[in-house]
């Protein structure tokens, strides 16, 4: 018998039965009282124990049984839920229409943006992109110490972003995997720029990409770390007053990030004021919080390139955010 055979092919392709003792009454050899059963031991997932085939429908039983396992697997998350009866929880994205409805103080940011405007014009392009790299790389070094990887003071930041000195070992002495880590942060920051400007845009590939060259350098403390993966467990914070917040349920990341993009891709998101975008995003990720790790990360990489690829200024956030609830 070929490898290729279907299973019915399978089933009569044993031409060697063995008998046992009682008999069932649909499978019986004709004068011996014995059921007749194949003796193929490769084939025995398809057969019961009297001999009858294993089929329901046209899906043989043990597949049948298998989906059902499949079916099983958020309850079996349910009973390790680590984030158990939280005071607060995940709500669903914001409606869109709303948040474009909100009103920004925009003024000093349209004076800040016209003087940009003004400087690049004049023919300094060449300065402004070197300006805007500094900024990019402060953004990637605050990133890791937002989310507690290492201290640094904002001097240090500075430093670091203008490569002033000897600004590695300055980085590297602040302890941990801090230089391997900013090296990601700013390879994740370019990324996102470039998946920004790009014709797709954002996806779900793209923020596993981010994720990937966001956290790797954390594989080497912590192996267990599911990178470039949304999560398989849910995930809670603790808020400044002592109660529990749970981000999205873990079923439901991949729907609800989906969902994000599907906002992000309307033609009145495109439409708003950047800075409406940027924070939208932001939020977004934040409270979906799909990954095991790293969300924070991501979704400041993500809103800077948003404010990038429409004014060309990335976000610096310090590490006094930290202190927010989201």
């Amino acid at each position: 018998m070929s490898r290729s055979a279907s299973h019915s092919d399978r089933r009569f392709s044993c031409q060697r039965n063995i008998k046992v003792s009682p008999a069932s009454p649909a499978a019986t050899d004709a004068g011996s009282g014995s059921a007749v059963i194949p003796a193929c031991r490769a084939h025995s997932d398809l057969y019961d124990r009297d001999g009858s085939p294993g089929w329901v429908g046209s899906r043989p039983r043990h597949l049948r049984n298998r989906r059902r396992r499949y079916r099983s697997l958020p309850n079996l998350a349910a009973k390790r839920d680590p984030c158990a009866n939280p005071s607060t929880e995940y709500g669903g994205l914001p409606p869109i229409d709303e948040w474009l409805r909100e009103t920004l103080d925009i003024d000093q940011w349209g004076r800040a943006i016209a003087e940009f405007d003004s400087q690049r014009r004049a023919g300094a392009e060449g300065r402004i992109e070197g300006i805007v790299e500094i900024a990019i790389r402060a953004a990637a070094a605050a990133t890791g110490a937002i989310e507690g990887l290492y201290a640094i003071t904002t001097g240090q930041t500075i430093h670091v972003a203008e490569s002033v000195g000897d600004w590695r070992s300055e980085l590297g002495a602040v302890g941990g995997n801090s230089l391997a880590l900013f090296e990601a942060q700013l390879r994740a920051y370019h990324t996102a720029d470039s998946l920004a400007a790009s014709d797709v845009g954002f996806t779900a590939a793209g923020f596993r990409q981010l994720h990937i060259e966001l956290c790797t350098p954390q594989l080497e403390s912590e192996p267990q770390l599911r990178v470039g993966a949304f999560k398989l467990d849910d995930n809670c914070t603790k808020k400044s007053d002592g109660t529990i917040h749970r981000y999205a349920h873990w079923g439901d990341a991949g729907p609800e990030i989906d969902r994000l993009l599907e906002v992000m891709r309307l033609p009145a998101f495109g439409d708003a004021h950047p800075v409406l975008q940027a924070a939208y995003a932001h939020l977004g990720l934040a409270s979906i919080h799909p990954f095991d790790d790293g969300n924070g990360r991501v979704a400041r990489a993500v809103s800077s390139a948003l404010l990038q690829r429409s004014v060309g200024i990335p976000l610096i956030s310090f590490t006094p955010t930290r202190k927010i609830d989201i």
